[in-house]
């Protein structure tokens, strides 16, 4: 039965599941240990229907213990679906032809456990270990004898001392009792003797039950220490997630101020593809105005030069000359008129024109100069958000390339591998190429390797990338279709590592791979037309 029971031997059993709540958490709070409570009123047993008659099997075991009525549901739900035999034998016998059975084991009256699955239990045990069920009734048994052997051993002396008084020429008789006191006092040094066994075998049961409970103590200290870790390692998940939210956020602005720097960049250059064309389109004019003015200038002095040669007059005091006076001077003014006349047609405006195309021109020009000023200063700007990205650009590569060298490793037992920039002169819009060495081979591109050797490259670059720069999650969609086995194992044990930092998963139909997780996610469709959804916890 102590067999049968097995831990559940040492199960706590309450009236109401209330009580062994209020157990559990006074354990927990103490640190005192675990137990198992069996609350009468959630209990509920039940024993297995055996209609089968076979020879060897002795009875159901919750059939063949007695307990109080009370108790009756606890000893059915621990030995209800519990075989007892007379020796393996019949068994094995049993398993062989009832595997349907409801029952989980049979225990046999040696101590052997046959489970229906066919898994055996069985051996020897110390024969100095005292039984756990049997050890109460063993010592009041002691007791008992003890109490009855010294009972014994007092009537006898008595009566031999009697004897002796009464009987003492009587020396055969006497001679005859001594040696039965002698037998007796005899087997009452046996008995002592066994009592003395019996005594060290409890006292070494209840040394190794001490053994136990320091053990037990020793595991609850590292427990607590343990908790005590895991406590202190949340605590620092706030501060941490805080810490990565604030860094998001930060490269988040950075990108967006860059593109507000890059639009308005682009803006600037518009504005000045617009402001060079304007200038253009006004320098032209500008030049047409100034051939104008130079003509007229040279119209103006040659009718300056006509009018002083032919009439001795000045442009302004011909312009001056009031239109009322003498017939002769009328007469003058009429003959300058027609000549005038047949002069060609002056713009007396081109002054005005010229002076307002002038500052015009000088505000273009201050203009032209703001923007240029500006866009000298966004193209400085352009070459240090360049040169910022070109340094952080291979800072970056190196460190991938070394953590690249390091995964690489891992997965091939050994080899190199590398990236090396295409044009080292303009990085930032050169392509990068892979270089890798597989053990035993020589050094090749990727474009040159097998499929497999690509395909554990690329696993062995996205590791290299999650591990210079950890991300929340990581969705891998059948990366593992091309490897073989023993490539597969490497992955799974290098995708549990890399689970500890970021949330892995992953989409696969490889079944050494699913081992690696945690928990499991399927679709099933019991009735047609109708998906579900069913997880696994692995763990």
């Amino acid at each position: 039965m102590e067999t049968a029971l097995a831990t559940h031997s040492q199960d706590v059993v309450t009236d109401n599941e209330k009580t062994a709540k209020q157990a559990i958490i006074y354990l927990r709070e103490n640190g005192l240990g675990r137990a198992t409570f069996l609350p009468l009123s959630l209990i509920n047993g039940r024993i297995v229907k055996d209609d089968h008659d076979f020879d060897g099997i002795l009875g159901i075991a919750a059939e063949l213990v007695k307990c109080k009525p009370t108790f009756r549901s606890v000893v059915d739900h621990l030995l209800g679906n519990v075989l007892i035999a007379d020796n393996m034998d019949s068994a094995l016998d049993f398993v062989r032809e009832n595997r349907g059975s409801g029952f989980s084991r049979i225990v046999t009256l040696h101590g052997e456990v046959i489970m229906l699955s066919g898994a055996m239990t069985g051996g020897s045990t110390s024969s100095k270990t005292v039984p756990l069920l049997g050890r109460q009734r063993l010592m009041l048994e002691l007791k008992k004898a003890i109490e009855e052997g010294s009972k014994d051993v007092e009537s006898l002396s008595k009566t031999v001392d009697d004897l002796v008084k009464s009987n003492e020429q009587e020396s055969d008789e006497l001679i005859t009792l001594k040696i039965n006191a002698g037998k007796l006092s005899e087997y009452v040094s046996q008995a002592q003797l066994k009592i003395s066994a019996i005594t060290a075998a409890i006292t070494e049961t209840s040394q190794q039950v001490e053994a136990k409970v320091t053990e037990q103590k020793e595991t609850r200290s590292k427990l607590i220490d343990t908790e005590s870790n895991i406590l202190e390692k949340e605590k620092l998940l706030p501060e941490m997630g805080e810490k990565i939210h604030k860094l998001l956020t930060e490269e988040h602005e950075l990108l967006k101020e860059k593109q507000e720097l890059q639009k308005e960049i682009e803006t600037i250059e518009s504005t000045s593809r617009n402001i060079l064309e304007n200038d253009h389109n006004l320098r032209e004019r500008l030049q047409n105005c100034e051939v104008q003015m130079a003509r007229i200038e040279s119209d103006l002095g040659l009718i300056a030069d006509r009018l002083s040669t032919e009439y001795d007059a000045l442009i302004e005091d011909v312009l001056a000359m009031e239109t009322k006076g003498s017939s002769d001077q009328d007469q003058q003014v009429e003959k300058l008129k027609r000549s005038i006349k047949r002069m060609e047609p002056v713009n007396l405006l081109a002054i005005e024109e010229y002076k307002s195309q002038k500052e015009r021109e000088s505000f273009m020009l201050a203009q032209f100069a703001d923007l240029t000023e500006a866009k000298e200063n966004l193209n400085k700007l352009i070459i240090e958000l360049d040169n910022l990205a070109r340094k952080e650009f291979l800072d970056t590569l190196k460190i991938i390339g070394e953590n690249f060298q390091e995964t690489f490793s891992k997965l091939f037992d050994g080899g190199s591998a590398d990236i090396k920039v295409l044009n080292s002169e303009n990085v930032l819009e050169s392509g990068v190429e892979f270089f890798v060495q597989v053990p035993g081979k020589k050094v090749k591109e990727m474009s040159s390797l097998s499929g497999g050797e690509k395909a554990l490259t690329a696993v062995a670059l996205i590791f290299a990338l999650l591990k210079t720069k950890p991300t929340p999650f990581c969705i891998l969609d059948e990366v593992d279709a091309a490897l073989d086995e023993s490539n597969i194992r490497k992955f799974a044990e290098m995708l549990s590592s890399f689970a500890l930092d970021s949330q892995m998963i992953i989409i696969t139909h490889n079944k050494q791979t699913l081992t690696a997780c945690d928990a499991i996610y399927g679709v099933t469709m019991q009735e047609k037309g109708v998906s579900k959804v069913i997880s696994v916890k692995m763990k």
